[in-house]
């Protein structure tokens, strides 16, 4: 089940102790004693509508040197706001009758 907390997790654990503390102070969100508790802190004001999170997530075909740019299989843009939204979907291949 998607609840806000889910959303805003990822994004709180990639970022560093300073850009914590500065996105606490803005939003008058207690720091903590560590990290653990300002991510903690945090994820409860996402949960609580005093903040709000987007992000983009995309998957991707890597750089190979036979295929030297990347193919977008999929995006989906998730928000705490609003309901997900699906940018692009690669349909299932289509079988070969040969391979069958």
């Amino acid at each position: 089940m998607k609840t806000k907390a889910n959303i805003a997790s990822p994004l709180l654990a990639s970022m560093t102790r300073e850009e914590l503390r500065s996105v606490a102070r803005v939003l008058g969100v207690p720091r903590g004693k560590n990290t653990k508790d300002t991510i903690a802190n945090l994820t409860q004001a996402v949960a609580d509508g005093k903040a709000q999170v987007k992000m983009v997530g995309y998957i991707t075909t890597p750089v190979t040197p036979e295929q030297p740019f990347r193919k977008t299989l999929f995006v989906k843009k998730l928000r705490t706001y609003k309901d997900d939204k699906v940018l692009v979907s690669v349909p299932d291949p289509i079988p070969d009758p040969a391979q069958s």
